[in-house]
C-alpha cells in the first residue's frame, strides 16, 4: 500500500519493520527550472522570472503551476506566438503562498463563475453533472459553459464516468480556498441544499454514501436532520468491518445529539432511543476494534439509558456485548450477568428469540465464574429453546454455552460434535461471527484430539476470517496459534518472532489477556530451548506473591525438575497432588498442566502417582501419551507396566 501525506502528520507506523518511508522533496534548482521551461518558454529572457518562481516556491510544483496562471490572468505573462513578460519584473506581485495565489485567481473571476466555484466547493472534490444541475438551479447550456471555462482556468477537471459526466476539483486545496471564500451564511444554505438534492434525487447516494448526506446537514447546521444519517453511515462501515471508520461516523452523531436544544417533554424518549441505539452499536464496534476499556463504558451507558426506557431488548444487547468481551479477552463486567438476570426476570415464561440469547449470554458469562451446575442448567435451557424455535443461527448461539459446559477433556468427542453442528449451522444462516466461533472451537478439538493436520485447516480458515473481519483480538489469538505451531514443529525463532507478534496486537486490548498468553508460550520455549534457569527466579517470586498463580505452579514444578532440584520439585508436586489431583481446574490449562504434571512424575520417579495422572487423562491422545511414557519411565519393568 503506498500513502502520501504531509510532514506534520503524525502516525504509529514508524517502529514498524514492515514501513518504508520515502521523502518526496520539493524539486531541486534543476528540475524546477525544467518544469518552467515546459510550462513558460526556455528563453534567455524569462531566465530571470523562472530564478524568482523557484524562489518563491521553494520548489512546490502545484505552487509553481498556479503562480503561471496567476502571472497569465493579471496581465504580467502574454502569449502571442511566444510568451512575453509584459510587466517589469521589478513590480510584479507573487503572492507569498499558495493560497494566497488561489484566493486571487478566484476573486478575478466573474460573479457567476465565483458563485459556481463555490458551489462545487461546497458539493466536495468530485461532483457529477446532474448534482450541480440540481443544486445550482442553471440550465443545462449556461452550466456546461461555465464548467468549461472553470476547467480553462484550471481550477477543475472532466472525469471519465460510466453514466454522468462527473468534475474533481485539480488539487484539494482549490476547493479549500473556493469553499472558504464564501460567506458562512452562504456556505450553510448551499450545503442544505446539496444534502437535500441528494436525499430526494440520489438513492444509490442514500444507499451506499449516506456519511455524504450527514456531512452536508452537519455543516447545514441540521443535527438533527444529520443524525440518522451519521447512524446509518457507521452502520454500513460496520457491515464492511470498517471498524474505525464506523467509530468516527457513530460519535459524530452522538456529539451532535448532545448539541441540540433541549427537546420538548413528548420528544425526550424519541431523543434517549437514537441515543441508546448510537452507544450500542458504538460499543460493539469498538469492542471489534479492540477498544475494549472505552467500549465497556460505552455498553454501560447504553445499558444505563435502555433501563431507563424499559427496553429490555437494548439491555440484553449491551449485557450480551459486555458478556462477550468477558469471556474473550478476560475484562471484568460484573453488571452484564446482574443485567442478564434482571432480563430474564421480565421476558416471562413464554420462549422468544430474545430469552434464549439471554440464557445463552448467562451460560457464556458463568464459564468465567465457574458456576458449573447454573452454566449446564442455563446452557441447556438456551439450546432447547432454540430448536424449539428452528432458528438456525439462534441455535448456534446457544450451541456454544453447551460447548463450555463440557469443557472437560473427557467430554472432547462431544464438544467436536457440537462445534461441528455449530459450524453447519452458522454457515446456513451465513450467520459471520458464530462461523468464526465454529471454526476455531472445532480447530481447539481436534487438536485436542491429535488430529493435527484438520486442525491447522480450521485455523487457517479461522485466521483468514480475523483478517477480512478486521479485528486486533483475532489478529493476536492468530498469531498465538502460528507461535503455537512452530513451537510444536521445533522452529525457535519463529515461535518468538509470532509470540512477540501477538503480544503486540493483544496489548492494544488494554487486558493482560495478551500478557498471561505471552508468558506461557515463552515459557513452553524457554524449557525447550534448556532456558528455564532465567525465568526461576521470576515464577518463584511471582507464585509466592501470588495467591491467584495457581495456574504457574505447575510450571514452576517442572523448572524444579529440570534444574535437578528434587526436594523442591517433590513439595510442589505434593502439593498439586492433593486428593489425587482432584482439585486441578479442568479449564483450557488442564491439559497441558497434565502434561507438565507427567513430567515432573517422571523425574522424580513417583510410580503410584503416574499411575493417577493415566487414569484421568487417557480420553486425551496427547496427554495419554506424555503419561504413558512417564508411567513407563517409573515402572520397575516393562512387564509390571503392562499389568
Amino acid at each position: 500500500m503506498l500513502v502520501n501525506y504531509r510532514p506534520e502528520y503524525t502516525h504509529n507506523w514508524g517502529s514498524k519493520t514492515y514501513y518504508t518511508q520515502l521523502r518526496l522533496d520539493p524539486l531541486g534548482a534543476e528540475s524546477g527550472e525544467e518544469m518552467l521551461k515546459a510550462l513558460l518558454d526556455d528563453g534567455h529572457d524569462l531566465a530571470p522570472l523562472r530564478r524568482v518562481i523557484i524562489q518563491k516556491t521553494e520548489g512546490n510544483p502545484f505552487f509553481m503551476e498556479e503562480i503561471v496562471q496567476e502571472l497569465f490572468e493579471q496581465g504580467t505573462l502574454l502569449r502571442n506566438g511566444s510568451i512575453k513578460l509584459a510587466k517589469s519584473l521589478s513590480t510584479t506581485q507573487i503572492p507569498s503562498t499558495v493560497q494566497a495565489v488561489l484566493a486571487s485567481r478566484i476573486d478575478r473571476l466573474s460573479p457567476e463563475q465565483k458563485d459556481l466555484l463555490q458551489t462545487l466547493a461546497v458539493i466536495g472534490k468530485e461532483f457529477p453533472f446532474r448534482l450541480v444541475r440540481e443544486v445550482s438551479g442553471k440550465a443545462d447550456d449556461e452550466l456546461e459553459r461555465l464548467l468549461s471555462e472553470l476547467q480553462m482556468a484550471e481550477f477543475i477537471y472532466e472525469q471519465p464516468a460510466v453514466s454522468d459526466v462527473a468534475y474533481v476539483f485539480k488539487h484539494a486545496l482549490s476547493q479549500q480556498v473556493a469553499s472558504g471564500s464564501a460567506l458562512l451564511e452562504r456556505r450553510r444554505v448551499l450545503h442544505q441544499r446539496v444534502a437535500r438534492v441528494l436525499e430526494a434525487q440520489f438513492p444509490e447516494t442514500v444507499e451506499t454514501q449516506p456519511e455524504l448526506i450527514a456531512h452536508h446537514y452537519t455543516e447545514a447546521g441540521l443535527g438533527a436532520q444529520a443524525i440518522p444519517y451519521w447512524q446509518r453511515a457507521g452502520e454500513r462501515a460496520l457491515q464492511r468491518w470498517a471498524n474505525l471508520e464506523a467509530i468516527n461516523h457513530l460519535k459524530q452523531g452522538l456529539e451532535l445529539l448532545g448539541s441540540l436544544p433541549d427537546a420538548p417533554e413528548q420528544n425526550r424518549p424519541a431523543d434517549e432511543a437514537q441515543r441508546c441505539s448510537l452507544l450500542l452499536i458504538l460499543g460493539e464496534t469498538q469492542s471489534r476494534a479492540g477498544e475494549y476499556l472505552e467500549a465497556r463504558e460505552t455498553l454501560l451507558s447504553a445499558a444505563d439509558v435502555a433501563h431507563k426506557l424499559g427496553s429490555t431488548e437494548s439491555l440484553v444487547r449491551a449485557a450480551l456485548e459486555l458478556v462477550r468481551m468477558t469471556y474473550t479477552v478476560g475484562l471484568p463486567a460484573p453488571a452484564a450477568v446482574r443485567l442478564l438476570e434482571e432480563a430474564l426476570q421480565s421476558l416471562g415464561p413464554e420462549d422468544s428469540p430474545l430469552k434464549a440469547r439471554t440464557l445463552g449470554g448467562l451460560a457464556r458469562y458463568l464459564v468465567v465464574t465457574g458456576e458449573q451446575q447454573k452454566l449446564v442448567l442455563y446452557a441447556s435451557e438456551a439450546v432447547a429453546m432454540a430448536r424449539r424455535l428452528g432458528d438456525p443461527e439462534l441455535i448456534a448461539y446457544s450451541l456454544l454455552g453447551m460447548f463450555y459446559a463440557l469443557m472437560e477433556p473427557e467430554h472432547a468427542e462431544q464438544r467436536f460434535a457440537i462445534a461441528t453442528e455449530l459450524l453447519d449451522l452458522a454457515k446456513a444462516a451465513n450467520a459471520t461471527t458464530e462461523i468464526a466461533v465454529g471454526l476455531f472451537w472445532r480447530g481447539y478439538c481436534l487438536l485436542e484430539l491429535g488430529d493435527i493436520a484438520a486442525a491447522d485447516a480450521e485455523f487457517d480458515a479461522w485466521g483468514r476470517w480475523g483478517e477480512e473481519t478486521n479485528q486486533p483480538f483475532y489478529y493476536s489469538i492468530s498469531a498465538l496459534l502460528r507461535a503455537m505451531r512452530a513451537l510444536m514443529r521445533g522452529r525457535f525463532e519463529e515461535s518468538e518472532r509470532l509470540a512477540q507478534q501477538a503480544f503486540a496486537i493483544g496489548q492494544l486490548a488494554q487486558t493482560e489477556t495478551a500478557a498471561g498468553a505471552f508468558g506461557l508460550q515463552m515459557f513452553a520455549l524457554r524449557r525447550e530451548q534448556g532456558r528455564l534457569k532465567e525465568i526461576e527466579p521470576v515464577v518463584r517470586q511471582f507464585v509466592e506473591q501470588n495467591s491467584a498463580a495457581a495456574a504457574w505452579r505447575p510450571g514452576l514444578a517442572v523448572i524444579y525438575s529440570e534444574l535437578g532440584l528434587r526436594a523442591d520439585a517433590r513439595a510442589e508436586f505434593k502439593s498439586l497432588a492433593q486428593h489425587d489431583f482432584a482439585e486441578l481446574p479442568r479449564d483450557a490449562l488442564w491439559m497441558g498442566t497434565m502434561t507438565y504434571l507427567a513430567d515432573v512424575c517422571t523425574f522424580l520417579g513417583d510410580r503410584a502417582r503416574a499411575g493417577t495422572l493415566y487414569q484421568f487423562s487417557c480420553r486425551s491422545p496427547v496427554v495419554m501419551w506424555s503419561l504413558a511414557m512417564a508411567w513407563l519411565a517409573t515402572a520397575p519393568s516393562l512387564a509390571t507396566w503392562v499389568r
